[in-house]
């Protein structure tokens, strides 16, 4: 197994049907999802992570847990 990346952040938008939704729609980012393959989205979740400079990760790449 190949090295790993754990980025952890909080999402700015909570509650409602989707996980740090409602989601902002644009552009496409891919990467390798959570079942190892390849995934392509256009829906990112703001979050803190640059604070207080907006910031988002791509829907599909993003692993959320609820604290």
């Amino acid at each position: 197994m190949g090295p790993t990346c754990d980025n952890y952040t909080t999402c700015s938008n909570a509650g409602g049907a989707e996980p740090c939704g409602p989601y902002v729609v644009g552009g496409t980012y891919s990467c390798v999802g959570a079942g190892g393959t390849q995934v392509t989205d256009n829906r990112w979740a703001r979050v803190t992570y640059r604070a207080p400079e907006a910031a988002y990760v791509a829907v599909a790449c993003a692993a959320f847990r609820e604290l």
